[in-house]
């Protein structure tokens, strides 16, 4: 027998045994209609007993295997259809027409440009390349050796070959970049804004208004060219142009005691006898002269605490510690005119448990 879909889906009239061919109960003779949806696995699975348990669960569990039997709810297939209509209707039936239109008329956004590949057709790009990543290479060589050396080693190091100390300087370039802040120019800031007047007991913490500048592993000497109106003497183990004068900072600087007003330390504690620096600075530094100091954060073994404390023990007193950003911090100490009792530092004292080399990841 035949079945008959009535008008509500789900609902079967079938046609009684007596009746022969495709007569229904109305006495129309009518085409065979499609044959129902096969049902999903969802609803073949059989319902489960209800054992007891509050209404409200009944409920809920009658929900789950909830059979859709309404012609007004679509389906997947239909509902695909007619977000396809709609978009075609809004588009005016020719996406690719309204985008070409859009882009002559002019976009309110700007066309990204498109990025290089990292594989250029010519040679001469994947030269270029390689020879970048081999500079990165060997900078961060040069920098494990000055952490792992004295500044003896590292000065006869640049001197037999001159080009470590440029592509030294490079690599240090492209990292500032990279940083929010540059510690030295904060440092900059800082001392064209320091207080100005005639130093003494009285006065603690103010600077002559021409002041005689220190810079200990001055770099490129960018303190020299900032601090114009002021003496500045740079040093560094290589001079890369004629306002540096080679010297090893750990070792004998060429300055009379006493001689300067401020010494500046940015960065430049890498070298394993960098206590030699800060006696250094003690020595040139005038009574209540300024020692400034720029340090990377995750160096300080003990934070910035044991770090203040270390130099505090070799005739300082600790100012003001700022922090411009989470990489690096700054420190102002002032040079007492007492003299530091006994030897300093003990003979027991390791240099990595103050500062710890900042070294980078092996690649």
């Amino acid at each position: 027998r035949i079945p008959h879909r009535d008008m509500v889906w789900g609902r079967v009239q079938r046609i009684p045994k007596g009746d022969k061919g495709r007569k229904f109960a109305h006495g129309e003779e009518r085409k065979r209609k499609k044959h129902p949806r096969k049902k999903s696995k969802k609803e073949n699975q059989p319902r489960p007993k209800q054992t007891g348990g509050s209404a409200a669960a009944k409920h809920k569990t009658q929900r789950r295997y909830h059979v859709r039997l309404s012609h007004d709810e679509p389906t997947k297939s239909k509902a695909k259809a007619i977000q396809k209509k709609r978009s075609k209707q809004a588009t005016g039936g020719n996406e690719a027409a309204l985008k070409r239109k859009r882009d002559h008329e002019g976009d309110k956004t700007e066309r990204q440009p498109v990025k290089k590949r990292l594989f250029q057709d010519s040679a001469a790009d994947s030269i270029q390349m390689f020879k970048e990543r081999l500079l990165g290479g060997k900078f961060r060589w040069i920098n494990s050796e000055m952490y792992s050396n004295s500044s003896q080693d590292v000065k006869k190091m640049f001197a037999g070959d001159k080009s470590l100390y440029d592509i030294y300087q490079l690599g240090y370039k492209e990292q500032v970049k990279h940083w929010p802040a540059d510690p030295l120019d904060v440092i900059i800031e800082h001392l064209k804004s320091f207080p100005t007047g005639i130093p003494s007991e009285e006065r603690v913490g103010v600077l002559p208004k021409s002041k005689v500048i220190a810079d200990l592993g001055c770099g490129a000497a960018k303190l020299a060219r900032e601090m114009s109106g002021n003496t500045v003497h740079s040093f560094d183990l290589v001079a890369i142009n004629d306002s540096v004068t080679v010297c090893d900072i750990a070792g004998d600087i060429p300055l009379k005691d006493n001689s300067c007003d401020v010494v500046v330390v940015c960065l430049a504690m890498m070298v394993t006898n960098f206590v030699n620096i800060v006696k250094n600075a003690r020595r040139i530094l005038k009574p209540g002269g300024l020692f400034k100091v720029a340090e990377v954060t995750s160096r300080l073994v003990g934070g910035a605490d044991a770090f203040q404390n270390f130099i505090t023990s070799g005739g300082f007193e600790h100012q003001k510690t700022t922090s411009p950003n989470k990489y690096f911090m700054v420190f102002d100490f002032l040079r007492t005119g007492k003299q530091v009792k006994g030897q300093w530092p003990p003979a027991s004292f390791k240099p990595r448990k103050v500062l710890k080399a900042s070294l980078y990841k092996t690649r």
